[in-house]
């Protein structure tokens, strides 16, 4: 959860301060930063110890008082401290067991390499999606309209010619076809000529 939220406020800093024009535009968010040290601080100072590292620490009696500072204060208040310290000493002794001669080469061997390539797989990437997310989103604009622009609308109609100019059906005939046309024309107003009277 602390990990979302501070990815998520992080974010809207970022977001914040996109439209800031000059150096503040990235100081900001590093300013920003140092507003959390002292109030963790604070929180972390009153905060109890935890009974975990306490156990691993042979503190058995600082984990004791830290588990009833933790528990709701009831009648079977000792005894739920009891039991859950009972668990934390049996846990802390069966991970002592099983990392006695545990060495760092383990991390690397059988089905601890699962899980390291799982960890440093998937810690890294995480800010990374997340940054090309929201960069993607920023760089996409408003869908664009199928509607013809009226830029376009006068250039597509400017660019066909008039009707007036446009040649009709008939005249689209073959070179060959015309000059017997013309021939034929030509032969018969000769004819008609000569078939003509003379005049006297």
């Amino acid at each position: 959860m602390c990990w979302g939220a501070g990815i998520l406020l992080s974010s809207g800093v970022v977001r914040a301060v996109a439209g800031i024009e000059g150096e503040m535009g990235w100081k900001l968010p590093f300013i920003l930063q140092w507003v959390w040290p002292a109030p963790l601080f604070l929180v972390a100072y009153f905060a109890p110890e935890s009974p975990w590292n306490s156990v691993r620490r042979g503190k058995i009696d600082e984990a004791r008082m830290n588990l009833a500072r933790l528990v709701k204060d009831s009648p079977d208040t000792q005894r739920e401290v009891e039991a859950t310290l009972a668990y934390i000493r049996h846990t802390t002794a069966m991970e002592e067991a099983e990392t006695e001669n545990a060495t760092f080469l383990d991390c690397f061997r059988g089905t601890n390499l699962r899980r390291t390539e799982i960890v440093s797989i998937s810690s890294p990437t995480a800010p990374l999606t997340l940054t090309l997310t929201r960069d993607r989103t920023a760089s996409s604009g408003p869908p664009k309209s199928s509607a013809a622009t009226p830029s376009s609308a006068t250039r597509s109609s400017s660019s066909k010619p008039p009707a007036s100019a446009r040649p009709s059906p008939s005249t689209l005939t073959s070179p060959s076809r015309h000059a017997t046309s013309s021939a034929a024309s030509s032969a018969g107003s000769s004819s008609r000529t000569s078939a003509a009277p003379q005049s006297t």
